[in-house]
């Protein structure tokens, strides 16, 4: 049955599936700031990339603020706070 292929995917991909159903509502509704949290804990080192790439696109209109432990993440950071 088709509505059990949410169960079927992995974690990176559930991941991936959420981050582009918000980046889709970012399009039709803006907000001025996006807050995320580990928004890429369940993604390999590629998906990390490929976010971190479309997030700095987006930076250009809007303002996130991204909690992550991931290097390639922060690499792509306009600015990085350690804690």
């Amino acid at each position: 049955k088709d509505h059990n292929i949410i169960y079927s995917l992995s974690g990176g991909e559930k991941k991936m599936t959420a981050i582009s159903f918000r980046l889709t509502i970012l399009e039709y509704e803006e907000s001025p700031v996006y807050i995320m949290d580990e928004i890429d804990a369940a993604l390999d080192k590629d998906n990390s990339r490929k976010l971190s790439e479309l997030l700095k696109d987006y930076a250009e209109d809007n303002q996130f603020i991204v909690i992550s432990n991931n290097d390639i993440t922060v690499r792509h950071a306009e600015r990085d706070y350690g804690v």
